[in-house]
């Protein structure tokens, strides 16, 4: 129990972890230990959390030191959130991975807006990065040069990605400039 203090007295929470899993919850020990490793693994998930690479491995990481800091206790502060937040992202992350970027915005896009309006400017991860590219993916398969409703639709998409706060647009920009030009060519919409 001493070396898990002393690991997690210098932030070393894996340390911490690799200590104190290994007892079993009849062990006498556990229940002065079990604040301590619900602590390891919440400050594990929060490692993942703010892992900069957001990848799938850094996402699944987060999810399960905090699914396994809930095992130990449910109720421990800020956990529940955390844990939610994770849930998320890992699902729109796979989601955006697995191309189906349709469903990727509807998970992803209350997170980002949850984080905005927490701190103006400050996203949950890179959610900014997986919504304004699925919303360019969502343009690029309905664009159709010689479909003036498709053109509608992909404008709408790339108009979308636009308010997203990402730090470059520019590809968003040439593709509403090359849906305006598609528009133009196809000459105005008969009216019924």
């Amino acid at each position: 129990m001493s070396l898990a203090q002393d690991a997690a007295n210098n932030s070393r929470w894996q340390d911490v972890v690799n200590s104190l899993e290994l007892l079993s919850p009849s062990d006498p020990n556990f229940s002065k230990a079990k604040p301590l490793l619900v602590k390891a693994y919440f400050q594990l998930g929060e490692q993942a959390v703010a892992d900069k690479s957001n990848s799938q491995v850094s996402a699944n990481l987060a999810l399960t030191n905090f699914r396994k800091a809930n095992a130990l206790d449910p109720n421990y502060e800020g956990l529940a959130k955390e844990l939610q937040r994770a849930d998320t992202f890992a699902t729109g992350l796979l989601q955006y991975q697995s191309e189906q970027y349709s469903q990727a915005v509807d998970t992803i896009k209350p997170l980002y807006d949850e984080a905005q309006l927490q701190t103006e400017g400050a996203h949950y991860r890179n959610t900014p990065a997986i919504l304004y590219n699925s919303y360019l993916k969502l343009g690029d398969k309905v664009f159709n040069a010689s479909n003036a409703e498709a053109l509608e639709k992909a404008r709408n998409f790339y108009s979308l990605a636009l308010t997203v706060d990402a730090p470059d647009k520019d590809e968003a920009k040439g593709k509403l400039q090359q849906v305006t030009a598609a528009l133009k060519l196809l000459g105005p919409t008969p009216k019924k």
